[in-house]
């Protein structure tokens, strides 16, 4: 039986989650990053609540892709 998920107090919604994500991706996007497919995959798990900031990190890369992704995009890391 799996543990349920324990968010801190800034991300108990799914709205604050998302918040958090796009704060992400605007912070991404100023140092010329843009997140792949498979990266917006698990930010949509992480937003509905099936992971968490960890568990994003966690999830392993695509075969063939770099631990924390070469941002190809197989892997959708950042590119």
């Amino acid at each position: 039986m799996e543990e349920p998920i324990t968010y801190s107090e800034r991300e108990q919604t799914p709205a604050q989650r998302q918040e958090l994500i796009d704060n992400a991706r605007a912070w991404s996007a100023a140092q010329g990053a843009v997140p792949g497919p498979r990266a917006e995959a698990l930010y949509a798990r992480y937003v509905a609540g099936e992971l968490t900031l960890q568990g994003i990190t966690d999830e392993p890369a695509a075969p063939g892709c770099a631990p924390r992704g070469c941002g190809c995009q197989g892997c959708g890391g950042f590119t």
